[in-house]
């Protein structure tokens, strides 16, 4: 833990110096597991902030995002479109029957989401589709695409990733205003995927790789090769973020070409990835007995060690972040919520 330890600073009783004081980060809560880690109003408990559960019971549950006072969903069990308050409350069902719904994306005028479609149809009949913020049934972006899953939107254009038939795959893109998709790039079965103002960031699990292309299309580029299954990626003005799934790590990849360095090291397998600038956070797939379904590890590296954000058996699935906390997806269903 950050901060010391006690007996070295002249803090004594297992307290740790923080702040000019001793300090118990197993229970102080603006000091919990860490110097100056706060936890918003929640209990410190054993040096993790209390988790609070938001949701439970979501079948299926694929991706989230956080927008404005809201925390939402998909969740292909009951071909849903969710929502909770970030404080807490009952679940609003903004859309229900879509077929494997699975990327989700949300701005001020509408939530985003895609349906990976039918097995009927081998899945070539997938759709990205918009839930207006004014209300309304869902609107069709465009259909027939072969299985789309993770996406992203800016205020101009989605962008999403095509899983595509075995062997085949693609980052596609599209107007807002009138989607005519066009393909950025092929790749072998592509996984994350992350927007700057420049370009589209995404991994390949069919090359192993971190590659970039133009969000008006080109040649793609490759930042990393050297991952053992890529997986989630997350952008500051820096760097890429990439959990290796198979490695075991998460890596920072400078985006202007620099060699990659290996942040955090955790015995499981790191997933989904998010960061607020200051600190990586990123799903284990395999928490027990590690610690914890969400880590966190500072950009700046964390000496191999990253910690857990809570506790948790649970596999997460998919996390996001805003200014206080972080939010995941657990394997049972559950949207939990946890000062990060």
């Amino acid at each position: 833990m950050d901060g010391g330890h006690g007996a070295e600073a002249g803090c004594t009783g297992g307290l740790a110096p923080c702040g000019g004081g001793c300090v118990d980060l197993g229970a102080d809560g603006d000091n919990c597991g860490a110097c100056g880690r706060t936890c918003a109003g929640q209990k410190c408990q054993t040096g993790f902030c209390e988790p609070i559960r938001l949701a439970f019971g979501q079948v299926g549950a694929k991706r989230m995002a956080v927008f404005g006072t809201g925390v939402y969903w998909t969740a292909a069990g009951n071909g849903a479109v969710a929502l909770v308050s970030k404080g807490g409350g009952s679940v609003s069902v903004l859309a229900t029957g879509i077929p494997a719904p699975f990327g989700i994306a949300v701005d001020a005028t509408a939530v985003y989401f895609t349906s990976e479609g039918t097995a009927a149809a081998q899945f070539a009949d997938g759709a990205v589709e918009k839930l207006p913020s004014s209300g309304g049934p869902p609107q069709v972006l465009t259909s027939g695409q072969p299985r789309p899953r993770d996406l992203r939107v800016d205020a101009a254009s989605a962008y999403w990733l095509d899983y595509g038939p075995p062997g085949s795959g693609a980052v596609t893109a599209c107007s807002l205003s009138s989607c005519q998709p066009r393909t950025l790039s092929l790749t072998m079965i592509p996984y994350g995927i992350a927007i700057n103002a420049s370009q589209v960031l995404f991994t390949s699990v069919g090359a192993n790789a971190l590659l970039g292309v133009p969000v008006d299309g080109g040649a793609a580029s490759v930042l990393d090769q050297g991952l053992q299954q890529p997986g989630g990626v997350a952008l500051d003005d820096g760097h890429a973020y990439v959990a290796d799934h198979f490695g075991g790590i998460v890596a920072a990849i400078p985006l202007d070409g620099g060699p990659p360095e290996t942040l955090g090291v955790v015995k499981g397998f790191p997933d989904a990835v998010a960061t607020d600038g200051k600190n990586v956070y990123f799903t284990n797939t395999q928490p027990a007995p590690n610690g914890g379904a969400v880590m966190r590890c500072a950009v700046s590296g964390c000496a191999g060690l990253p910690l857990p954000v809570a506790p948790s058996t649970q596999a997460a699935i998919d996390v996001v972040v805003d200014d206080t906390y972080a939010y995941w997806l657990t394997a049972d269903g559950s949207v939990w919520r946890a000062a990060k």
